[in-house]
């Protein structure tokens, strides 16, 4: 019985340290290695507009924009 709980506890050991390694790894990322760029090679500037979209009317939101 105390093998099954050693057993148990270690499995959730396991478990709970790759979620904690899942969770770091965005944080652990640069965005010095991120660039965006334009089809020409160039550094891409300006904004980003997006417009929001209902998908279960299957139509985009009046006057709902953002600037990204």
């Amino acid at each position: 019985m105390e093998q099954k709980s050693l057993r148990r506890r270690l499995a959730a050991l396991l478990l709970m340290l790759c979620l904690l390694a899942a969770g770091a790894l965005p944080a652990l990322a640069t965005s010095a290695n991120i660039r965006l760029v334009d089809a020409s090679g160039n550094p891409a500037t300006g904004t980003i507009r997006v417009a929001l979209y209902d998908s279960a009317k299957d139509k985009a939101l009046r006057d709902r924009k953002s600037v990204v």
